[in-house]
């Protein structure tokens, strides 16, 4: 008996002290915009906020794991500090820091960075975000199902096309008007979902189409539940009825769909339409598909100055890969998009000088600098801190052509991100890390 009471006592004391840790340390970490596109060379970041919401002082364990291109380098930025792959962060009791991570691609691609976030005193409270990151391609690919099906079907339309292009998950970030702006062409499809747009999607596509962007949207759920202004005054249809009709024809002497007939069902294609819809052009525009039993099945605009194709179905369902193909290589023709060039008919780039490496980085004290120079110039490399002060001029005079390593003693600067430049030029910029 006396040890089944000190039993029950140590189990009550275990789970008061757990209960007592819980109130006392607390907090939540939350990013409102856990994705950014950033163009090749250039930093960039994600905003989030950790808030300390317990009644006592804590310290937190921050890190980040990468998936990200093999040239890529990321790091963790608290407030106004940037550190490695962790830190240990410590926040009094309702206090708040900006944990930021950040990215430099050298190269396009695209790529995610996880934070995790534990409390020292509390470590069973455990909370972590991914983050998403883009940079360096013209073109965008939107999936905005949450179930994130149906992408390869534009991914092989993209890929036969002969495009690079970017990813973007709308099911895990809008797509604020900064990042759309990045592109001249926005293809987007909405798979199985119904659901409308955000006000954020519709801010940052209203955005890029007055910036004279591109657009392909298609998706069986979006005509019926857009936003009817948006509708009518970006993307140049009205909604009639959803259809249970599945055949499609194109319009003789369209630019696009002359000369098409298809089916969107079947095993050829995703065979997911459940609710496609009827619309007709609002003035200004001109249809481009109709469905056999009556109806448009998809609208084009063009004012010399930015093009828009929207479908009221999902390609993704056409029912034939050729097919699909064929059509989407239309439409990018209506863009007015090469497709598939040679770069090499159009002669050999001109050939200057770079930084071909930066190590150790991330470097405690001294970096190496690598510089591949093609032909003997004068050439300045100069170090600029994160805001773009010139630190130090590292070499200035003739560099004769070949391969060059040049060391930076960065003795007496602070942690944080720098940049090494030719001429002073960011395009040639490559990120160093310093850590003390």
């Amino acid at each position: 008996m006396k040890w089944k009471t000190l039993t029950v006592f140590a189990a009550i004391f275990i789970a008061v002290c757990y209960t007592n840790a819980d109130a006392q340390y607390s907090f939540t970490y939350n990013a409102e915009k856990p994705a950014s596109v950033s163009e090749v060379f250039t930093i960039g970041d994600a905003h989030s906020d950790l808030v300390n919401t317990g009644s006592a002082d804590d310290t937190y364990y921050i890190t980040i794991t990468k998936d990200l291109p093999d040239d890529w380098s990321a790091n963790i930025c608290v407030d106004s500090m940037c550190f490695g792959d962790s830190v240990e962060w410590e926040l009094e009791a309702g206090g708040s820091s900006d944990v930021k991570p950040s990215f430099f691609p050298p190269s396009a691609g695209e790529g995610w960075v996880t934070v995790q976030i534990k409390s020292q005193n509390n470590p069973t409270d455990l909370k972590q975000i991914d983050f998403y990151f883009a940079c360096g391609y013209n073109t965008l690919l939107v999936n905005g199902d949450p179930g994130d099906n149906y992408g390869e079907y534009y991914d092989n339309a993209l890929g036969t096309a002969g495009l690079e292009y970017n990813h973007w998950y709308q099911w895990h970030c809008p797509l604020y008007p900064e990042d759309a702006e990045m592109f001249d062409t926005i293809i987007w499809f909405s798979g199985d979902s119904d659901q409308p747009l955000s006000e954020h999607d519709i801010a940052g596509l209203t955005a890029f189409l007055e910036g004279n962007g591109d657009l392909f949207m298609t998706g069986q759920g979006l005509a019926a539940n857009m936003d009817s202004s948006f509708a009518h005054d970006y993307l140049y249809f009205r909604y009639i009825d959803d259809t249970e009709c599945r055949d499609i024809e194109g319009i003789p002497s369209d630019l696009i769909s002359d000369g098409f007939s298809f089916e969107i069902t079947g095993s050829g294609g995703a065979n997911n339409q459940a609710f496609p819809a009827m619309i007709n052009h609002v003035e200004g525009a001109t249809p481009t598909l109709a469905y056999a039993e009556g109806g448009a099945a998809g609208v084009k605009y063009n004012d010399a100055l930015h093009q828009v194709v929207f479908f009221s179905f999902g390609f993704e369902a056409i029912n034939d890969e050729q097919t699909r193909n064929d059509l989407f290589a239309k439409i990018l023709e209506f863009f007015d998009m090469q497709t598939g060039v040679d770069e090499s008919e159009g002669g050999t780039l001109p050939i200057s000088i770079s930084i071909t490496n930066a190590y150790p980085n991330p470097f405690n004290s001294s970096a190496n600098i690598e510089l591949s120079n093609p032909t003997t110039r004068d050439v300045s490399v100069s170090i600029y801190d994160i805001r773009g002060r010139l630190v130090e001029k590292i070499f200035e005079g003739e560099l004769r052509a070949g391969t060059h390593i040049l060391t930076w003693n960065a003795q007496n600067a602070a942690s944080g991100i720098y940049f090494c430049r030719i001429n002073g030029s960011a395009d040639t910029g490559r990120a160093m890390v310093l850590i003390k």
